[in-house]
């Protein structure tokens, strides 16, 4: 009877070990996710910051702005195929709009809260409708992307925070 009680024990805590390693894995991915999206963000406004120079013509802010648009919806196409086993690990909000629900993952042996390590999927990002076609535009730009800059790494210290409670709740486990 105790050996049978032992084992069950065990079992539940290597199950919340993989639980905690599955939740890693999730939150890798966002961060993986959002550290992408920082890149195309960071040439973003080093383009903007190019169309805020007042030599340029009409012409040459155009092409810029193609390369400004092209790199946004590869943005947005990170940020929609941001998933892992079928579950969006990103959800981009706006103003208005509904919030996913948290994420809770189960890496304790108990049903109480304690046995959970909540993540929140939710990242608020303003518009990216950068418009630098004239040199006012592209400053205006370059202060959103400062904003949205400033949004994911916040996001990305949360998801340092969560995955921090992870790897404590493994080594609890052990």
């Amino acid at each position: 009877y105790i050996s049978q009680g032992l084992e069950t024990e065990i079992r539940a805590a290597n199950q919340a070990m993989e639980n905690a390693q599955t939740g890693i894995n999730f939150t890798a991915v966002a961060d993986a996710t959002l550290n992408n999206v920082s890149g195309a963000l960071g040439r973003i406004r080093e383009l903007a910051v190019q169309a805020a120079n007042g030599v340029y013509s009409d012409s040459q802010r155009n092409a810029i702005q193609m390369e400004i648009n092209h790199n946004v919806e590869q943005i947005r196409q990170s940020l929609g195929n941001a998933t892992f086993n079928g579950k969006d690990v990103l959800n981009v909000v706006s103003t208005g709009e509904n919030p996913a629900p948290e994420i809770r993952f189960q890496v304790g042996t108990g049903s109480g809260s304690e046995s959970t390590v909540s993540y929140d999927p939710n990242v608020s990002l303003d518009e990216m409708n950068f418009d630098v076609t004239t040199p006012d535009g592209a400053r205006t730009a370059l202060e959103s992307i400062d904003n949205i800059l400033g949004d994911i790494n916040t996001k990305r210290g949360e998801l340092g925070a969560t995955n921090a409670k992870l790897e404590s709740s493994i080594e609890q486990q052990m």
